[in-house]
């Protein structure tokens, strides 16, 4: 499994726990390694690989093979609460992100998915993963920047297993998703409400 693989899964690993479990594990994280990052954000830091070896060997005592034990956790997502729960509790840092303001109401179109709404977990993610500096631009140029990126983007499926943990974890939800190869990056578009909804942006495997 690459690097690119293992980091990805990293996020989605951390995106499936709550602010209690991040500060928790973040706090293990920390102390194990030797890091010095503040709360949660040393398992952001922290190598994706090594994180994983951590976590495998604390769920199931062993290294685990280097082809599985990634996805392995990923998969064993009430292990991993489970031991982090046992771990004593952290206190949770919470770091002021700044972000350009998000037009309101911001709706924004691709050929195969049609117009959709963008919620503001998107915009933020676009502006954090975009290959360059968005944060200190003007919302129109971002805003501009997201339109164009996602008219760009064309139809795509995850891997049956990733599918069916992504599936599992957003509660049965079915989504559809959206790749710009070029910009390397791919468009979560789920549908609420009867309305179809631009609800995150991520990095591709």
């Amino acid at each position: 499994m690459s690097n690119t693989n293992a980091g990805f899964l990293r996020e989605q690993l951390i995106q499936s726990l709550s602010d209690e479990e991040i500060a928790t594990l973040g706090q293990e994280v920390k102390k194990n390694f030797g890091l010095r990052a503040k709360g949660g954000e040393a398992l952001k830091v922290v190598n994706a690989k090594k994180l994983f070896s951590f976590l495998h060997f604390k769920i199931f005592g062993t290294r685990g093979d280097r082809e599985r034990y990634v996805t392995r956790v990923v998969e064993s997502m009430d292990k991993v609460k489970e031991f982090i729960h046992g771990l004593p509790s952290a206190p949770i840092f919470k770091v002021k992100d700044e972000y350009p303001q998000m037009p309101q109401n911001l709706i924004i179109s691709n050929e195969g998915a049609g117009t959709v709404v963008v919620r503001f977990h998107a915009w933020k993610r676009l502006i954090e993963r975009w290959p360059g500096r968005l944060a200190h631009n003007p919302p129109e140029v971002v805003a501009k920047i997201l339109q164009d990126s996602f008219a760009g983007a064309t139809p795509t499926t995850l891997a049956r297993p990733h599918r069916v943990t992504r599936l599992i974890n957003n509660d049965f939800v079915q989504a559809e998703y959206y790749i710009n190869a070029r910009a390397q990056l791919r468009f979560v578009v789920s549908t609420e409400n009867g309305r179809k909804a631009l609800v995150t942006v991520e990095r591709p495997y």
